[in-house]
């Protein structure tokens, strides 16, 4: 519980309702009418909205302060949605509700500045880094978002990116929130040399958020070549636990992209179906029993228009991983925008409760390789 120190210090300041209906916890200085947002992480980006109310902060706490034993991912929804930041930075960090408060702030955090006004833009991303690489609990994943806010993807001056030296370093790193933040800023800063790194932490990172959020930075990056990655990796990874990953990525985030699904997947049928030589049943559906001429040639060709002009770039399976590979993507786009966990039933007809992600990313395993039991 918090100190009573540390709560009289919360409860001065006041909640300010902007015009758009944006809550959030300022200064006690902040004013009703002001255009002028400030709060004790920094300044926030109003977008021409202005205060119209302040509330006691007091009685937005104690409201919700019942609901924290009750049903804890409410509590932080509901905090989150109140701008009660402060009071989001003062709660223990732990493995299950790490994920929930990370998220929450640096979705804060991409809207406030807590440099000075005259810091040299060139400088600013810089800064940022150094400062987040420094923070502690949810400090870093406000500073996160402000990087989000700061980095620009379409500049040429390397200022205004994170290097890819300190950003590897970051990936690499042992502390959890570091390889998460990593994975963050590169959706952000789209750079296709960090997009190896990125797919391997999405298959290959011990920690679960930090794998999903690779991977939501490596589908904004390169799509084509992630998508065609999990489906391949899914079939002929070695390890259980990568197939499984695997699986997981390319049915939570291989759906939202149906009509690449379904490109990737023609391809596959198309210049895939000579390099297998019109196998009975085979990628075509039907069958030929005459092997078709320069079948290594047409290969090779296959490989190159999968992932052409991506780093993720693979050798060319041969024609049953293609095979495997297409059912998948088929069912990825077969899948559409439906539910995210693929109904399963037991042995007596009752739907399958899935109550962790191992149990999810079998049962996309199964539905994607067309298993249905």
């Amino acid at each position: 519980m918090l100190s009573t120190l540390l709560l009289s210090l919360l409860l001065q300041q006041p909640v300010a309702v902007l015009d758009d209906g944006t809550r959030l916890q300022v200064l006690p200085e902040v004013e009703v009418d002001s255009f002028h947002v400030v709060t004790p992480h920094g300044k926030f980006r109003t977008s021409g909205q202005q205060v119209v109310e302040l509330l006691d902060s007091a009685h937005e706490i104690a409201l919700l302060a019942p609901l924290r034993d009750l049903d804890y991912a409410s509590w932080v929804f509901r905090l989150n949605e109140r701008g009660l930041i402060d009071r989001l930075l003062q709660e223990p960090i732990t493995d299950s509700n790490r994920e929930m408060i990370f998220e929450a702030l640096a979705g804060w955090g991409a809207r406030l500045d807590p440099l000075h006004s005259k810091t040299k833009r060139d400088l600013r991303v810089d800064k940022l880094w150094k400062q987040m690489l420094d923070a502690k609990g949810g400090q870093r994943a406000l500073l996160v978002g402000a990087l989000q806010g700061e980095i620009s993807k379409t500049s040429s001056s390397n200022k205004r990116r994170v290097s890819l030296s300190d950003w590897r370093k970051s990936a690499k790193s042992k502390d959890i929130t570091l390889r998460w933040s990593a994975a963050k800023v590169a959706g952000i800063q789209l750079q296709s040399d960090m997009e190896v790194l990125l797919l391997d932490m999405s298959l290959e990172d011990k920690n679960d958020w930090v794998a999903r959020t690779s991977a939501q930075s490596l589908i904004q990056t390169d799509p084509r070549g992630a998508l065609h990655r999990w489906a391949y990796e899914m079939v002929m990874a070695k390890k259980e636990s990568m197939q499984l990953r695997a699986a997981f990525m390319l049915g939570e985030y291989g759906s939202a992209f149906p009509e690449l699904a379904e490109e990737i997947s023609q391809l596959i049928l198309t210049e895939g179906y000579y390099l297998a030589g019109g196998i009975n049943g085979g990628l075509s559906g039907g069958g030929c029993d005459t092997p078709v001429p320069n079948a290594t040639t047409a290969g090779t060709d296959f490989g190159r228009s999968v992932t052409e002009g991506s780093v993720l770039e693979v050798r060319t399976p041969n024609k049953s991983q293609m095979r495997s590979v297409s059912r998948a993507l088929q069912n990825v786009y077969t899948l559409g925008g439906q539910a995210k966990i693929p109904p399963r039933t037991d042995a007596d007809g009752e739907l399958i409760v899935y109550v962790n992600e191992a149990d999810k990313s079998k049962a996309w395993r199964l539905y994607l390789l067309g298993i249905s039991k």
